[in-house]
């Protein structure tokens, strides 16, 4: 009698606890059953596409890196932020035709196992590097970086410089990119960064339970990532579905800061043959004109430097116009002195 008389003084009606326990109980079978099917579509997805290279033991998790073409230097591939070496798919084919090019996935990329955290550029770098001696893979490299994975790759280049024959930076990510926004533009982009923040608390959630799994099913006409070839196409939405998909994408973002002071603390950029290649739209208005001006001072890095406004092409650069990045990666090599294996192809 007691508790009836507390509910009725707050103006609970006595058949509102049982509806609200069946809805948590039916939210909880929903969710259960969610995450069985995302299981099971999980290990349909492995089945159907395996790893097209190899994995290497780099301390503790495997890296997987595929190996193409003969000859040297190396051409060593890093794909940005949320990205696999399938990014690739028209670079390093065209590249192998004239020497030696491997495109790998960083930890919990692609068919890459997950890392330890933090995921700053240092560690990532520290990886790389043993995946490359482990792999039996010798330099002297050109890197080739795009957007995150150019600040990787000048990285590498900093910490060891008499590995890398020259540097490849495809619209990359600028150090003080996010100080240096101008104030007119401020306010939109702090609402882009808080959209960016919500999505990073949620997603990961979402893919577990199978909503995004789901949705993407439910979706009519189909989206997704349709920058890729018809061949390519559903590795890559099979690899974007993934429960873990978000959780490494996520990591590194949120460790920016710690890279960039990793750039900043490292020693001098060594002179070596660099192109830097920006697109000429990859974003709009002052926030643009911000960019092209953070890529002509990455091409100051080096006195044997040049910038390549890329036109018609937005952010992915290797994907939208892929033979100005095949012909960057030739002029490296010429210019560092070291002929391709197959010059004329």
């Amino acid at each position: 009698m007691l508790v009836k008389e507390v509910e009725a003084r707050r103006g609970v009606a006595p058949w509102i606890r049982p509806l609200v326990g069946s809805a948590i109980g039916l939210g909880v079978m929903a969710a259960g059953a969610g995450a069985l099917y995302q299981v099971l579509a999980e290990a349909k997805d492995r089945r159907r596409y395996p790893p097209p290279g190899r994995l290497i033991d780099v301390g503790g998790h495997r890296l997987h890196y595929l190996d193409m073409g003969k000859g040297g230097p190396t051409v060593v591939l890093d794909s940005g932020l949320g990205c696999s070496m399938l990014d690739w798919c028209y670079i390093q084919p065209a590249v192998a035709r004239f020497t030696r090019v491997c495109a790998y996935d960083r930890a919990g990329y692609g068919w890459s196992e997950p890392g330890p955290k933090p995921r700053s550029a240092g560690r990532i770098v520290d990886e790389l590097l043993t995946l490359l001696r482990r792999g039996g893979i010798p330099g002297p490299y050109v890197l080739v970086g795009h957007s995150l994975g150019g600040l990787h790759m000048q990285l590498f280049a900093r910490r060891h410089p008499e590995l890398v024959a020259g540097l490849v930076l495809i619209d990359a990510s600028p150090l003080d990119q996010r100080r240096r926004v101008p104030r007119p533009a401020r306010a939109r982009w702090l609402q882009q960064q808080l959209r960016w923040q919500l999505f990073c608390w949620s997603s990961p959630l979402l893919a577990r339970i199978g909503v995004v799994r789901l949705q993407k099913r439910l979706q009519r006409p189909k989206t997704g990532p349709t920058r890729y070839p018809a061949t390519v196409q559903p590795i890559a939405e099979a690899q974007r579905l993934r429960s873990r998909a978000f959780d490494w994408t996520f990591g590194e973002a949120r460790a920016i800061e710690r890279s960039e002071e990793e750039v900043r603390t490292a020693p001098a950029f060594p002179p070596i043959p660099l192109i830097v290649l920006a697109a000429e739209n990859s974003s709009s208005g002052a926030i643009q004109q911000l960019w092209l001006q953070l890529q002509g001072e990455q091409a100051l890095l080096s006195p044997e430097s040049s910038l390549r406004i890329v036109k018609q092409s937005g952010h992915f650069i290797q994907i939208d116009q892929p033979d100005s990045v095949i012909q960057a990666i030739r002029d490296i090599i010429v210019g560092a002195g070291l002929a391709p294996a197959c010059p004329g192809v």
